[in-house]
C-alpha cells in the first residue's frame, strides 16, 4: 500500500526532472554557452544535430545564433590556410546547413532592428554586440554568400552580392557604409584563393571596384582614397593577370 502512495509522487518528480532538463536546453543560452565551451571538429556533426533539434523545438534567438555559429563556413575553410580538414571528413551537405542558417540569421536581423544589441552591462561572449544593425546584416550576409560560393553555387554568389550592396547602399551614410566592405572580405579573398575561371575572376575585381566607389560616395572626407579597398591588405592575393 505504501508503495501505491508513491507512485504518483514519483512520476510527478520524474516528469518534473524532465521539463526542467527541456526548459534549459530549449529556452535558455544553455545551448549556445555549452557548444561555446564544448565544440572542435571531431563533434561539429553531433553538435550540429542537437542545436538544430533545439532551434526546431524552440526556435529561439539564443537558439538560432548558436546553431548560426557552428554552421559557419571559416569551421572548415580559413583564406589563409585553405580547407582545415579533407572535404571528405566534412558532414555531409556542411555548407548547405551554413547557406540555410547564415540566411536564417540574416533575417532575424532585419526583422528586428534591436536584436544586434548586447544587454546592459553584459560580459557574456553570447551577448557581444554588433556595431549596428548594418554590421550585423552585412557579417550573416557575408557568411551567407561564401558558404553559397564553397557550395558550388558560384553564380547564386555573385548574385546574392550584386543585388545586396545595391540594395544596401541606396541610403547609405557615413557610420553606415564603413562595416561594408570588410566583412565582405571573406568572399572576396576566398574567390581570390581558389577562383580559376577568368570571367569570374574579373567580375570578383569589379565587384571590389564597385564596393569601392560606394565607399567613398558615402564617406566623401575619406584620405588616401584608392580604387581597389580590399587590395590594400598584405592578404590579398592578386589574380595572375592583375601582377
Amino acid at each position: 500500500m505504501k508503495n501505491k502512495k508513491m507512485i504518483l509522487p514519483s512520476i510527478v518528480l520524474s516528469v518534473s526532472a524532465v521539463l526542467l532538463v527541456l526548459t534549459l536546453l530549449f529556452t535558455t543560452n544553455f545551448v549556445f554557452c555549452t557548444g561555446l565551451n564544448t565544440f572542435n571538429l571531431n563533434r561539429i556533426e553531433k553538435s550540429g544535430n542537437i542545436t538544430e533539434f533545439a532551434y526546431k523545438i524552440s526556435p529561439s534567438y539564443s537558439n538560432l545564433k548558436s546553431v548560426y555559429c557552428i554552421y559557419k563556413y571559416s569551421r572548415y575553410y580559413d583564406y589563409e590556410d585553405g580547407f582545415v580538414t579533407d572535404k571528405g571528413e566534412m558532414p555531409e551537405n556542411y555548407f548547405k546547413k551554413c547557406i540555410e542558417y547564415s540566411k536564417k540569421m540574416y533575417e532575424y536581423y532585419l526583422a528586428n532592428p534591436e536584436a544586434y544589441k548586447s544587454r546592459q552591462n553584459s560580459h557574456a561572449s553570447f551577448d557581444v554586440a554588433y556595431l549596428s544593425q548594418e554590421q550585423a546584416l552585412v557579417e550573416t550576409f557575408s557568411n551567407y554568400v561564401v558558404a553559397l560560393y564553397l557550395d558550388g553555387q558560384k553564380t547564386e554568389a555573385q548574385i546574392e552580392a550584386d543585388k545586396f550592396l545595391r540594395d544596401f547602399s541606396k541610403n547609405l551614410s557615413n557610420e553606415k557604409m564603413a562595416p561594408v566592405f570588410a566583412p565582405f572580405y571573406g568572399y572576396v579573398v576566398t574567390v581570390h584563393d581558389l577562383e580559376e575561371d577568368p570571367d569570374y575572376q574579373k567580375w570578383m575585381v569589379e565587384f571590389e571596384e564597385k564596393v569601392t566607389k560606394t565607399y567613398y560616395e558615402a564617406n566623401t572626407d575619406a584620405e588616401d582614397k584608392c580604387e581597389n579597398l580590399y587590395a590594400r591588405d598584405e592578404s590579398y592575393k592578386p589574380f595572375g593577370w592583375q601582377k
